[in-house]
């Protein structure tokens, strides 16, 4: 991943958008971008579909989800 933060650096970009669709990053990708001025806008993974907010355990997980990688990232 080195290179793709060189890329967006040698292209005068600061901030990098990881789409919700996707994936979270290992620490890895984090920490590169820290040390090289880069940042992240990372989008949850609830962007791309309606999703079953009157089941109560979906929601309860969803909220764990959030907590964990919003103090992670």
């Amino acid at each position: 991943m080195a290179w793709f933060i060189q890329s967006a650096k040698q292209a005068n970009m600061n901030i990098l958008r990881i789409w919700g669709g996707g994936v979270y990053f290992d620490n890895n990708l984090y920490e590169l971008g820290d040390k090289e001025g880069v940042m992240f806008w990372q989008d949850m993974m609830f962007s791309c579909k309606v999703y079953p907010t009157e089941i109560q355990s979906f929601v309860d997980n969803s909220v764990i989800e959030v907590r964990e990688q919003v103090g992670r990232l």
